[in-house]
């Protein structure tokens, strides 16, 4: 099991990328298998907030059990381990009226990252 956090994105007048939503409003916590039960997760609880928005940041940690810890789990970021982890966004499709993974946002996330890495910036 993974940790998701949805970090739901608005786009400000003079802001040159979105920006969070302000408060508690902003985030949103829950726990799924992988990120197609993540999707479908957020489809079910956080359709009408991610269709509001500009879109979502999906974020994971993975939970692994833990005797030390209170509660018995602790959060691990792997993201390290896996070499195709990427930053997942998520927003409403207005034409098939359904929540998505945002790829044309994550293709422009990459390119302008790479971008910066090659810079040395």
């Amino acid at each position: 099991m993974r940790q998701y956090t949805l970090v739901f994105m608005e786009q400000r007048i003079g802001a040159p990328r979105p920006t969070p939503v302000p408060g508690h409003a902003g985030v949103a916590t829950f726990a799924a298998a992988d990120e197609e039960a993540a999707l479908e997760y957020i489809r079910e609880h956080f359709a009408e907030r991610v269709k509001n928005c500009v879109r979502a940041d999906l974020s994971s940690l993975k939970i692994v059990p833990d005797s030390a810890a209170s509660g018995g789990t602790r959060l691990v970021d792997d993201t390290h381990a896996s070499p195709q982890f990427q930053d997942t966004y998520v927003r409403f499709n207005a034409a098939t009226k359904t929540i998505e993974a945002d790829w044309e946002s994550t293709r422009t996330t990459l390119i302008s990252d790479l971008a910066v890495a090659r810079s040395g910036g």
